[in-house]
This record gives structure tokens, sequence and C-alpha cells, in this order.
């Protein structure tokens, strides 16, 4: 379930970066909504990952 949640996240901040950097003429609302989405998307899979692994280096 975790790696699936890694997979699902990272293919979520590929795909708004993807829209940020190319359709540039996106309005000011919705880039907003992207970026935010991107900041959280980054957020909870650094904590995914800091959880996965610290309960691995914990064993």
């Amino acid at each position: 379930m975790t790696n699936f949640l890694m997979t699902l996240l990272g293919i979520v901040i590929g795909l708004t970066t993807g829209f940020l950097i190319i359709n540039n003429e996106l309005d000011l609302t919705t880039r907003i909504f992207l970026i935010v989405i991107l900041i959280l998307a980054t957020i909870l899979l650094i904590a995914l990952l800091y959880r996965n692994y610290k309960v691995k280096l914990e064993k």
C-alpha cells in the first residue's frame, strides 16, 4: 500500500509540474490551485517516505 501511495504521489507531482511548465497560459487561480496541489503532494510524499524508512531503520 505504501508503494502505491508513493507512486501515486509521484505521478501527481509529475503531472502538476508538467501542467505548470508546459501550459503557460493558465489563469492565476488555476496556477495557484496547481501550485497548492504540488506543495501538498510533495509534503505528503516526504512524510510518507520518512515514515516508511523510519520503520525500516528501527527493525
